[in-house]
């Protein structure tokens, strides 16, 4: 069963990550120049009513120095804002599909794999806005059994023109991600765990598991473990690794959060090693009403995670998945 065979797992990735820095010249955590080449990439963007942040989110991609072929993959999740015509519009995708009803994220990833040629997939919100050098930080550092993790900072929508959203004057800062620092809230259970605070501490789970690399064999830091660290906010992985798993449950649904925690620890229990990339950032814009976004999300996440929770003991589905994209993409409208 999965919950086992997380228990058996480490993930001393130092060993990978010397080698790197032996074979390049470059540290891990530093930003990479484009020469540098790597693996090509596939970049999957599942989008649902994300207008106001998708044109930035391109443009982003636009403009990576990166020496590697690179594909863009939107699938729209049935949006009713004009996120299908954007993405139809822009010339940096390459393709593009508008399922004929909202199936979720989970299920607009697994179409995007589907889609994707190249063997490194490159996972990214909608929302998220890359650095001019993270597709070439993964491009450089992947490998079969890596999951490589990038990091965003939240930042307020300010609508600026073409449709573009206005983002601060500096990069992002990694201690923004929640994953760095965190922030327990007072007299409710914690998403990620469960547990309730009786007054407000603060966490590191990043710095006090050595990058991730102490958190293997069912270990845990701050109530923090490993597969809690896989966001597909901005993430990179095999492709053959995440179809072998069976791609992202789609037992979710249509709301927010865990399906990325089950898919990371189906990988990592199928061998694979999660590693940060502190370079990696992103700005993370939030929705012209963030309140409402937040409250939607929040009525159902700790449900979400104890499902994921029970999901692991069973197996994973790959010809499930794959009939499930196959019935998907007969209905897709085919966007670019």
């Amino acid at each position: 069963m999965t919950t086992d065979q997380l228990a058996s797992r480490g993930n001393d990735h130092r060993p990978r990550q010397r080698a790197f820095q032996e074979r390049t010249g470059l540290p891990w955590h530093a930003p990479t120049p484009a020469a540098t080449g790597g693996s090509p990439l596939s970049v999957i963007i599942p989008a649902y009513d994300r207008a106001y942040s998708l044109p930035t989110v391109l443009d982003a991609l636009a403009a990576q120095a990166v020496d590697v072929p690179v594909e863009v993959i939107v699938v729209d999740d049935r949006s009713g804002d004009g996120t299908d015509e954007i993405a139809a519009g822009h010339p940096v995708v390459d393709r593009a599909v508008r399922l004929a009803e909202r199936s979720g994220a989970a299920a607009a990833r697994n179409v995007g794999v589907a889609l994707a040629r190249s063997e490194t997939l490159v996972f990214l919100d909608a929302d998220v806005v890359p650095l001019p050098h993270v597709l070439a930080d993964f491009a450089a550092r992947a490998a079969d059994d890596l999951v490589l993790l990038g990091f965003r900072e939240p930042v307020g929508h300010r609508p600026a023109p073409h449709g573009r959203a206005d983002l601060p004057p500096r990069p992002p800062r990694l201690i923004a991600d929640h994953r760095v620092r965190w922030r327990a809230s007072v007299g409710y259970p914690a998403v990620h765990s469960g547990r309730v605070y009786a007054r407000p501490e603060v966490a590191w789970p990043l710095d006090s598991s050595a990058d991730l690399a102490e958190l293997g064999f069912g270990a845990e830091r701050e109530g923090w473990d490993l597969p809690l660290m896989v966001v597909t906010a901005l993430m990179a992985a095999s492709r053959r690794r995440v179809s072998a798993v069976g791609g992202f449950g789609t037992a979710f649904g249509l709301g927010w959060g865990s399906e990325d925690t089950y898919l990371g620890a189906r990988l990592i229990a199928s061998g694979c090693l999660v590693v940060p990339l502190r370079q990696a950032l992103a700005f993370h814009i939030d929705p012209p009403d963030p309140a409402a976004d937040w409250a939607e999300k929040l009525v159902t996440a700790r449900e979400r995670a104890v499902r994921g929770r029970g999901l692991l003991a069973a197996a994973g589905d790959p010809a499930g998945t794959d009939a499930r994209v196959a019935e998907l993409l007969a209905g897709a409208q085919r966007l670019r």
